[in-house]
């Protein structure tokens, strides 16, 4: 029995872990809308990577012009089978407050995506604009680095 609650125990380590490392990529946000960001984030990081795109186009920025069922039609139209899916998870490093005034975005949530690039998972910076619009947050789509294509390919990332 020793060993399922040491399995256990580090499960949680990890889990609990993990969480400090997202509050603190969250730090500069007012602690009031802090967990309701990362709430929030984390199911549009979750829909994206599950192409879940009905229930992520309710978490995009209000401003975006297509309707559901045409944003629904033209990401089933741009995805690629299971085996060449493109990004596999958003990892939040920090975020920027105020970062593009044109956009009206409260935060920048900078960090890297997981992305498979010439067969392997490999980091690539990315982020994602955070809007907070009458007391609840939304965001714009992902946007990530791209390698060129005469650039050295990135370290694989363990699976």
């Amino acid at each position: 029995m020793a060993p399922f609650y040491l399995i256990l125990l580090c499960a949680i380590s990890v889990l609990v872990g993990a969480q400090d490392n997202e509050q603190k990529a969250f730090s500069s946000v007012p602690e009031s809308v802090r967990a309701r960001l990362i709430e929030r984030f984390q199911l549009f990081v979750l829909y994206e990577t599950t192409e879940q795109w009905d229930l992520q186009y309710d978490l995009l920025e209000p401003r975006y012009e297509k309707g559901k069922d045409e944003y629904v039609a033209l990401r089933r139209r741009n995805s690629l089978p299971s085996a060449e899916k493109w990004i596999f998870g958003f990892v939040p490093e920090g975020t920027e407050e105020g970062y593009n005034p044109q956009l009206l975005a409260d935060y920048k949530v900078v960090g890297y995506a997981k992305v498979k690039e010439r067969g392997c998972l490999v980091k690539r910076k990315g982020f994602v604009y955070a809007f907070l619009q009458n007391g609840e947050w939304y965001f714009s789509g992902f946007i990530v680095e791209l390698a060129t294509s005469h650039s050295p390919p990135a370290p694989c990332l363990s699976q």
